[in-house]
C-alpha cells in the first residue's frame, strides 16, 4: 500500500509539474504578446505623426511657394552634410 501511495504521488508530482511549466510557458508567451502590442501601437503612433507632418509640410509648401522650400530644404541638407563630413575630418 506505501509502494502504491509513493507511485501515485511520483505520478501527481510530475503532473504538478507539467502544469507549472504549462503555467510558465502560457505566462511568457502572454508577456511576449503584450510586447508585441506595444510595439504595434507604438509604430501606429509613429505612422500618424508622419502623417501629420507630411500634411504639415505640403500646406506649408502650398501657401510659402516652392523656390523659397527648396532653398531651405537645401540648406538644411548642406548643413547637415557639412556637420557630418566636417566631424569625421576632426576625430
Amino acid at each position: 500500500m506505501n509502494d502504491q501511495n509513493e507511485r501515485r504521488l511520483e505520478t501527481l508530482s510530475g503532473q504538478v509539474s507539467s502544469l507549472k511549466n504549462v503555467t510558465y510557458d502560457i505566462y511568457s508567451r502572454a508577456n511576449d504578446y503584450t510586447r508585441i502590442d506595444r510595439a504595434t501601437e507604438s509604430f501606429s503612433g509613429l505612422s500618424n505623426s508622419v502623417k501629420k507632418s507630411t500634411e504639415n509640410f505640403f500646406r506649408v509648401v502650398r501657401s510659402a511657394g516652392r523656390r523659397r522650400i527648396m532653398t531651405m530644404v537645401l540648406a538644411i541638407v548642406g548643413s547637415i552634410l557639412i556637420i557630418y563630413y566636417a566631424s569625421k575630418w576632426f576625430f
